[in-house]
C-alpha cells in the first residue's frame, strides 16, 4: 500500500507494471499525481492482479473529455490483460468519468 504520497506519479506505476508483472494486490490511496495512464499500465501488464484499490486519487480523469466517442472506441491496442482481477476499486476519484472508465475497462 502507498498512501498520501504526492510524489508518486504514473512513472512509478509504469515501473511497478514493468518490474512486478506477477503482483497480486496493489493499493494506492491519496496519490494525487496518478492518472488513468498509470492505472492502464498496471492493468495491462500485471496479468495476475487480483485486487487493485485506487482510492482518493484526484488526478484520475482530470481534464479528460468525459464522452465516449469514435476516437475512444478506436483504441483497441490498449486492451486490459488483468483477467484474474476480482476487485477494482476507484473510490472517491473525483474526476473519474465515462471515458476514463471505458479506457481502463
Amino acid at each position: 500500500e502507498i498512501s498520501a504520497n504526492r510524489f508518486i506519479t504514473d512513472d512509478a506505476l509504469l515501473y511497478v507494471a514493468e518490474c512486478l508483472p506477477h503482483v497480486k494486490h496493489l493499493r494506492f490511496r491519496q496519490c494525487s499525481k496518478i492518472t488513468h495512464k498509470g492505472i492502464m499500465a498496471i492493468l495491462q501488464s500485471c496479468t495476475e492482479l487480483v485486487t487493485f484499490l485506487v482510492q482518493e486519487c484526484s488526478s484520475i480523469g482530470r481534464g479528460m473529455d468525459p464522452r465516449v466517442d469514435d476516437s475512444v472506441l478506436a483504441v483497441e491496442d490498449n486492451a486490459v490483460q488483468a483477467s484474474s482481477l476480482i476487485m477494482l476499486n476507484l473510490n472517491m476519484c473525483q474526476h473519474l468519468n465515462d471515458r476514463c472508465l471505458w479506457l481502463i475497462s
